[in-house]
């Protein structure tokens, strides 16, 4: 036995040992891929760094280094929608990080998602949100989103923080330019020009006043500001598109010169043709153009993301659907295969091919890998769609995952609530309070639940309680503490509770179902009924529409 207990010892120290020694081989082949990387950076070569960081990150998907270097790639690269998706992983794996939220925000901005910049930033703690550079991306985000009396006082902070900065100058006047005051729109614009001498922002300058001449349809002007932009060193790719959009909308005789320029420009780079076969797809309404240019790229740009993408929304603008089907049958769109997935799902589904749509959408939902802005573009996707349990099963996933992102939990409640379907509400809201003790209205959410599906283990009268006395003058706590006290038989105090509300709430729909059934209840029945009235303008939940059917054939 002791021979034995020997052997069993050493050879759990070998087991040991040896996991311990591949652990060790597999975080030095991590960053001796990220470091091969950079190296392939410094050359030049594009491709096998990319290859490295795909290695690294298949090995290790929370590689912190390799996830910035492939956020960086698709930025460079003129990807803003990828970039998201690599700076949001980023966010997830360093939360607190004030350095990864600001680039998340900056990146979401560009991206067009205003929204996701600013919950971003909800979550920056007291310190940075003291900083200037706080203020200045914030603020680009308020403006992004219109809310311009945020977006002035962002400014407004960052300027003063940075008083010598022309990039908070050139903050506020844009910010100015968007009003729809004309005098303060005048002192933007004029702002803007004198700026235009300035290096640091220069291009910045002048892009503001190309997009405002055209926005007030002054095309001399854009023409003439855009003009100046594209012979800048500084300037950029998007900048020569918006040249095109301008040239197409004053019907020039260059526009065909231009796009064939820009056509070579873009051969060897899959982000600048992505771009340029999404204008032609766009503007033209004829994707067999778009399509058939695309046919020309070299494989090496063909074949890598995101042009196939673009090829996708030119087979469903055309709805050809077997040909959505076969191209996408063997191609990886690496990050971003769940879009894929679902456009094949959509390929099936369009050829009621019901099987295969709903195994290549479990698909797509397993290639999210949960993560939360790879989900949020699947949402995206599928909603601009008009599907219906797809986005559903997506908002499921977020609010299982992360309980904390509201907006999700609320959209789900919105589409369960439209539906009818109150025994999910239930599951939905119970989940939520438990991740968010302190949300008040998915407890009252989830008592008034539990109270109509008779759910005593969820103790729905003591969350009504706690509810109501945390906020006694909301008319919704108050209808549903109102309500739990006439289950208990206390009709009353209920309809002292309900005498506490004002006329206006009072007459509220959804508020005036539970005032009439507790005035009923309370023998009151003529004044009842002027609420019964009033209620049946009111989106019910099945339990409550038969609860006050009852209640108004008593009446």
């Amino acid at each position: 036995m002791k021979k034995l207990s020997i052997i069993v010892l050493c050879l759990c120290v070998v087991f040991v040992a040896g996991f311990t020694g591949y652990r060790g081989y597999e975080i030095w082949k991590d960053k001796h891929l990220v470091k091969m990387a950079r190296a392939f950076i410094l050359k030049g070569d594009g491709a096998n760094a990319l290859l490295c960081l795909r290695q690294a990150l298949a090995s290790n998907p929370s590689n912190l280094n390799a996830c910035r270097m492939m956020a960086d790639f698709a930025e460079l690269g003129g990807s803003p929608q990828a970039a998201v998706v690599w700076r949001g992983r980023i966010v997830e794996l360093e939360p607190t990080s004030l350095t990864n939220r600001l680039a998340l925000a900056r990146t979401a901005v560009a991206a067009g998602d205003a929204d996701l910049a600013i919950k971003t930033l909800d979550g920056v703690d007291e310190a940075g949100k003291q900083t200037a550079l706080f203020h200045k991306v914030a603020g680009a985000a308020d403006l992004a989103a219109r809310r311009f009396s945020e977006a002035e006082a962002h400014f407004s902070e960052a300027a003063r923080l940075e008083p010598t900065n022309p990039v908070s100058e050139f903050n506020l006047a844009t910010l100015r330019l968007a009003k729809t005051d004309p005098a303060a729109s005048a002192e933007g614009r004029a702002v803007l020009r004198g700026l235009c001498t300035n290096l640091t922002v220069r291009c910045d300058a002048l892009r503001q006043l190309t997009r405002d001449a055209l926005g007030h349809t002054n095309l001399a002007g854009a023409f003439a500001f855009s003009q100046e932009l594209v012979k800048d060193t500084n300037s950029v790719f998007s900048d020569r598109m918006l040249h095109l959009d301008i040239l197409r909308a004053m019907t020039n005789a260059q526009q065909e010169v231009f796009l064939s320029t820009l056509q070579a420009e873009s051969v060897n780079n899959p982000a600048k043709a992505s771009e340029v076969a999404k204008w032609m797809l766009g503007t033209t309404g004829k994707p067999e153009a778009a399509l058939a240019w695309m046919g020309t790229l070299p494989p090496a740009t063909r074949t890598n993301l995101p042009v196939p993408m673009v090829q996708a929304d030119c087979y469903i603008a055309q709805k050809n659907w077997s040909a959505l089907q076969t191209n996408l049958a063997h191609q990886n769109w690496s990050a971003f295969d769940c879009l894929r997935r679902a456009c094949r799902a959509r390929a099936f589904k369009e050829q009621n091919l019901t099987s295969s749509a709903k195994t290549e959408w479990i698909e797509a939902m397993r290639a999210t890998g949960n993560q939360l802005q790879l989900l949020v573009q699947l949402l995206n996707t599928t909603t601009r769609w008009n599907w219906q349990a797809e986005p559903e099963d997506v908002l499921w996933a977020i609010a299982n995952r992360y309980p904390r992102e509201t907006w999700a939990i609320q959209a789900l409640g919105e589409r369960l609530y439209k539906a009818g379907n109150t025994r999910s509400l239930q599951t939905l809201f119970a989940q939520a309070s438990q991740a968010d003790n302190e949300n008040f209205q998915f407890k009252n959410n989830l008592a008034i639940t539990a109270l109509l599906l008779e759910s005593w283990d969820k103790k729905p009268h003591d969350l009504a309680r706690e509810v109501y006395t945390k906020s006694p003058t909301n008319a919704s706590y108050a209808s549903t503490y109102a309500y739990s006290l006439l289950v208990q038989h206390q009709a009353g105090e209920a309809l002292k509770v309900m005498d506490q509300l004002t006329p206006a709430e009072l007459q509220r729909p959804s508020i005036a179902a539970y005032y009439g059934l507790i005035l009923q209840a309370n023998g009151q029945r003529e004044k009842a009924k002027k609420y019964f009235d009033l209620a049946a303008k009111a989106k019910l939940l099945p339990e409550e529409q038969k609860l006050f059917d009852r209640a108004r054939a008593g009446a």
